[in-house]
């Protein structure tokens, strides 16, 4: 594995906890659709560094 692919496979899990973390901690319809928002793209960032792994 090489560097750029761990670096974002750490990247899109930390934008998972950072909004998970956002949308139960905080009050508020917006903290929720903003941490729903932030975890989904780390879903997506990780899950493209896994593929791209997967294909090399």
């Amino acid at each position: 594995m090489t560097r750029p692919v761990l670096l974002q496979i750490l990247l899109g899990a930390a934008l998972v906890a950072a909004g998970v973390a956002a949308a139960f901690t905080q009050q508020g319809d917006t903290w929720r659709l903003g941490g729903a928002v932030i975890a989904t793209l780390g879903v997506i960032m990780a899950r493209r560094a896994v593929r791209g792994m997967r294909r090399r």
